[in-house]
């Protein structure tokens, strides 16, 4: 049977969800945006991860092992359907079919910060010419 979801689909899929959520692309020293242990891409937090799914995202939330956080989590995140609710973690679901918008700024935050995703980091053209202009005096006078 043809995979529904071929490893190339999820991943030009996240990649386009990551610039939408504008989450930045390492954290912790590892790639936001990697192959789980079944293969699959997803988008990696610190308390979770997000997939791409036919019907649209799958928010895969974990609180370390706190139901407070968990109630508080599924209250922000209000705009996802629930689909598997735990005592302490659960899946939500951002349905494409239903959910025809792209997702607001408000929302992505609210999702970085349920999966505890890091914000990118956006430098002016400046900021990052001065940056180097410091790197190659520091090379120099090494």
């Amino acid at each position: 049977m043809q995979d529904p979801c071929p490893p190339a689909w999820q991943r030009q899929r996240l990649l386009a969800f990551q610039h939408r959520l504008d989450a930045a692309h390492l954290q912790d020293g590892r790639q936001t945006l990697r192959r789980d242990t079944c293969g699959d891409y997803a988008i990696f937090g610190r308390l979770g991860h997000l997939y791409a799914t036919p019907e649209g995202w799958h928010l895969c939330v974990a609180t370390d092992g706190s139901p407070q956080r968990w109630t508080r989590v599924k209250k922000r995140l209000g705009f996802c359907r629930l689909a598997q609710d735990g005592s302490d973690e659960g899946v939500m679901v951002i349905d494409d079919r239903t959910h025809d918008r792209a997702i607001s700024a408000g929302e992505a935050a609210t999702i970085r910060e349920a999966l505890h995703i890091r914000q990118a980091k956006h430098f002016s053209a400046e900021t990052l010419a001065a940056a180097a202009a410091r790197l190659r005096a520091a090379s120099n006078a090494a």
